[in-house]
């Protein structure tokens, strides 16, 4: 069966972001904001993949076509098929709709990779984001 990327509400990501993320099963301000997106991939019915989009500029930065990728997440036996990209495309989409210009995300040292292949730049130093541990700042115009 294909995998079928769809519109979830938030509370559906909780138990997969603590799986991957280690993050508690808890609200992230602005989840429930009118122009946030949260999508799911799902193969077989079971959600595999998330990602959600908050209209937020970075640190430092008014930049009001910034939008936050956040809370990207793929379960590790689903990791490398494609899973997580189709989530990330579905949210780089709805910035595109909502006039963004840009994406940005902290991304842990493990998820560089991912992000540099879909064209993110990296910021060569990492962050220590207290109770995340090193965080590198990524982004990419949409």
């Amino acid at each position: 069966m294909p995998a079928e990327c769809r519109v979830i509400d938030y509370s559906d990501q909780y138990p997969l972001r603590a799986t991957v993320l280690g993050q508690a099963a808890s609200p992230k301000p602005g989840d429930d904001a009118p122009d946030t997106l949260h999508v799911g991939v799902y193969i077989d019915g079971q959600l595999v993949s998330i990602a959600s989009v908050y209209h937020e500029p970075p640190p430092d930065s008014t930049d009001a076509g910034a939008w936050r990728l956040r809370g990207m997440a793929t379960l590790p036996d689903a990791q490398g098929k494609g899973y997580g990209r189709l989530a990330l495309s579905r949210c780089i989409d709805h910035v595109r709709a909502s006039a963004g210009t840009r994406i940005w995300c902290n991304a842990r040292a493990g998820a560089v990779d991912f992000y540099r292949a879909l064209g993110f730049s990296v910021r060569a130093d990492a962050q220590d984001v207290p109770g995340h541990g090193l965080r590198y700042y990524c982004e990419r115009p949409v």
